[in-house]
């Protein structure tokens, strides 16, 4: 079979460097996991991580959490660097391979962003989630990810919608609209325009008003107002504005990963 290939023909194979050698930042986040990664799995991120720097959003993340991990400690970690590190609150429920799910009522983990981050600004910045589910929090909307104004909820309409707020003061509803599961995600270019994206495209663009940045936690299975999710989150990650490419390239190299981890 040839190989998995990332938006616009580029193979996430030909990244990973020859005769099997590991790009640096694999290598240094290895070495932040307890438990070593067997020789399969860290081809995987080598590719993964050789694709973002490539297509130019690694640079722009101040953090990747693949939740879809060998095990807990390793799917606490933030790739990126040795900062915003995820910490378990309340015992939210992690599965090998598939990553944590809140109870919807108490369990979360915190980013441990509180007091502000690099690349994340409030007129230049993106925030995205792989859920690998669409479930409601009995009944009501499931609230996957950020603190009170930038955020990504699976709302409680029907067939998986999304609310979002791209550092808005309100929540924005499904226009444009994106559904759950898969990678659901937006990107704020200014003081008021916005995109969203899902599952690596563009499903529309807007206008609204930036609010001033909260110096408030960011928190996945939940969100940092004291709201929670039940949905099972493979993967999150924030930082700089992604444009329509990047979110190509984010989405497809996710997915290689998480096909290979048999989360997909």
């Amino acid at each position: 079979m040839g190989a998995p290939m990332i938006g616009l023909g580029v193979s996430l194979a030909r990244n990973v460097r020859p005769g099997g050698g590991l790009p640096p930042q694999a290598s240094a986040l290895f070495a932040r996991f307890s438990a070593a990664p067997d020789p399969a799995r860290q081809q995987a991120i080598g590719a993964l991580i050789e694709a973002l720097v490539d297509g130019g959003v690694w640079s722009k993340l101040d953090a990747l959490y693949v939740l879809a991990a060998h095990d807990g400690q390793a799917a606490l970690r933030n790739w990126v660097a040795d900062q915003y590190n995820l910490s378990e609150v309340a015992a939210p429920d992690f599965l090998a391979d598939r990553g944590y799910s809140g109870d919807g009522a108490t369990s979360y983990l915190s980013c441990n962003t509180a007091g502000g981050l690099d690349r994340f600004t409030r007129n230049d910045c993106h925030m995205g989630i792989w859920s690998l589910s669409n479930l409601l929090n009995a009944g009501s909307a499931s609230q996957e990810c950020g603190n009170t104004n930038c955020t990504i909820v699976k709302s409680s309409g029907s067939g998986g919608t999304v609310v979002v707020r791209p550092n808005t003061a309100s929540g924005i509803g499904s226009a444009p609209s994106a559904h759950f599961p898969g990678l659901i995600g937006w990107s704020r270019f200014d003081t008021s325009n916005w995109e969203l994206f899902a599952h690596g495209l563009s499903v529309g663009a807007r206008t609204d008003a930036s609010a001033a940045l909260e110096d408030t936690d960011f928190w996945v299975c939940g969100r940092a107002d004291g709201n929670f999710g039940v949905n099972r989150i493979a993967a999150c990650h924030f930082g700089a504005a992604l444009n329509a490419m990047e979110w190509s390239v984010m989405h497809a190299a996710l997915s290689s990963y998480l096909d290979a981890m048999g989360a997909v």
